[in-house]
């Protein structure tokens, strides 16, 4: 980035680190994300320059390889040290599941005994921790229409999902995400149905949104209940 102006590095490090801070591409309407950087409209010319040269505009917005492959790989770290056995995450394994949870997985078990009584779980080539990424996107779509669509499924969001899918046994079944969503549904707030601040626009809801940690705890605690 030597050959940038003072200008355009300030706004390619502050584009840097809104991608970090949010671990997702950037928005791709150019007014909005202009906006969130606070750039006056003398330096917009020089945003478009940056932007055009270090990102790509995809259907879900503007992406930087480099910072997609490293939030992806300290996604996984992050995953690994989940997993690896300590305390802390042990802990979190056996703690007392939230309301909400129990609601979900007693929707959960329900629908089990009642759909798969006389059906077997394959075992062997369908580990429990592996992650059916599209069949939850499907059941996001499905049961979440107004919310953001999910058009390029990138290593960084796979991981995201693939923690929370991991990180409690029960999570590993799709009824469990099927009453998820359905709960997330029922949030005025989470679905852009309460009123806006003024001069705000309603939430807009994403699976990306939904699948970081401290989001997610919040819906499973009722944080956002209508």
């Amino acid at each position: 980035t030597r050959h940038l102006t003072r200008v355009e590095r300030s706004l390619y490090r502050d584009l840097i680190d809104l991608y970090y801070d949010t671990e997702q591409s950037l928005n791709g309407d150019f007014e909005k994300l202009a906006r969130r950087i606070i750039c006056d409209d003398e330096d917009k010319g020089a945003l478009r320059m940056v932007l055009d040269e270090f990102f790509v505009l995809q259907e879900d917005g503007y992406h930087n390889t480099r910072c997609d492959a490293e939030i992806a790989k300290y996604q996984e770290k992050s995953e690994q040290a989940s997993l690896a056995g300590k305390a802390s995450a042990a802990k979190r394994l056996n703690a007392k599941p939230t309301d909400v949870e129990q609601t979900l997985n007693g929707r959960t078990t329900n629908q089990n005994q009642n759909q798969n009584q006389n059906q077997e779980r394959e075992e062997g080539d369908k580990s429990p921790d592996l992650c059916p990424h599209q069949a939850i996107v499907d059941l996001y779509h499905d049961t979440l229409p107004a919310a953001r669509r999910i058009r390029d499924w990138t290593p960084a969001r796979q991981q995201a999902l693939r923690t929370r899918w991991r990180e409690k046994p029960e999570r590993q079944d799709l009824d469990w995400w099927k009453n998820f969503f359905g709960y997330v549904q029922k949030s005025d707030f989470l679905c852009g149905r309460s009123p806006a601040m003024p001069g705000r626009k309603p939430f807009e809801l994403s699976l990306d949104w939904l699948c970081k940690s401290e989001n997610f705890v919040k819906v499973l605690e009722g944080a956002y209940e209508s």
